[in-house]
């Protein structure tokens, strides 16, 4: 949904949509933050000391738990919660962005005098940039892994207590 708004926003030519840059923001924020609390609790489970049945999650080690994936989401999701404080104490500088933003490179159009062509590749925070290629990459390995904790249960009881 955060996509959806934001190629509404750069595709809108005859006003400005912001309520669409808006909604994008709020999608990308949850997006990062949600993912951020999925590694912590994967960690968490995977130390778990009853896994029973689960324990097929320990076979391999995915790239979304490691140290520097975790530090990436980690320090996107501060910025995003963070923002506020900085900018009532003026810690913002001018060129910082102060929301996720969709962002990447633009260059100048090779066709078009005095046009640009933008691609957009990274959410952006802060000092903090994630790309959305890797975004991608953890989401569906944490959809795999969501799978095969599903298809290890085969309707089995985990030694996992809440």
């Amino acid at each position: 949904m955060g996509v959806a708004g934001t190629n509404e926003y750069w595709g809108t030519h005859d006003k400005i949509a912001l309520g669409a840059i808006q909604q994008a923001t709020s999608h990308f924020e949850s997006c990062i933050s949600d993912m951020h609390r999925a590694v912590k609790c994967f960690t968490r489970l995977r130390r778990h000391p009853n896994l029973g049945t689960l324990n097929s999650i320990n076979s391999q080690r995915p790239n979304f738990v490691s140290a520097s994936v975790h530090d990436q989401l980690r320090n996107a999701r501060n910025e995003i919660h963070h923002m506020e404080e900085l900018v009532m104490k003026g810690g913002i500088v001018q060129v910082q962005s102060t929301a996720i933003r969709a962002d990447g490179p633009e260059v100048v159009h090779p066709s078009e005098p005095g046009q640009t062509v933008k691609t957009i590749d990274r959410l952006s925070v802060g000092n903090c940039e994630v790309l959305l290629c890797d975004v991608a990459h953890w989401l569906l390995e944490m959809a795999q892994f969501c799978e095969l904790m599903s298809n290890s249960n085969n309707g089995q009881q985990s030694g996992v207590v809440a």
